[in-house]
């Protein structure tokens, strides 16, 4: 696979995940409030957060993601580990949400982007471009060898 296929390949991927999220933001996250009091009843009240702190998380992460995408289109070396890490911080953040349901094309959407999420890591650690992230040692000549 050559950088560019990967490169192509890598905006697909990145073009998805945005469409997706945006469309899980506007249209597949709505919950009846009749629902949504049910579900207070059964696990309680949401317990508040300072804001700053959630803020600065997001803030954060999305600087952090911006950069391990940019970094995986560079083929920097500590992206692929960056990507992955902020992947699973994601997936770790996820239960702490409010109440959501997912019907309809949102729950399509949602199970093909996990699928890309999983096709890409594989496709960083196992796949050809593998290579383009590893750091080469420089050249030495015979006579350094040699001593």
């Amino acid at each position: 696979m050559s950088k560019r296929a990967f490169r192509i390949l890598l905006g697909a991927y990145f073009l998805f995940d945005v469409v997706v999220s945006l469309y899980r933001s506007f249209f597949g996250v709505r919950v009846p409030t009749s629902i949504v009091y049910e579900l207070y009843m059964v696990f309680g009240q949401p317990m508040p957060i300072p804001q700053p702190l959630p803020l600065a998380l997001g803030v954060l992460g999305v600087v952090l993601f911006v950069w391990a995408a940019l970094g995986l289109f560079f083929f920097w070396h500590g992206a692929r580990v960056v990507f992955v890490l902020l992947l699973l911080l994601f997936a770790a953040i996820a239960p702490l949400k409010p109440f959501y349901i997912i019907s309809g094309w949102s729950e399509v959407f949602m199970h093909l982007r996990l699928l890309f999420h999983g096709f890409m890591i594989c496709l960083l650690y196992f796949g050809p471009p593998r290579e383009y992230f590893v750091t080469r040692l420089p050249k030495q000549t015979s006579e350094v060898v040699r001593q």
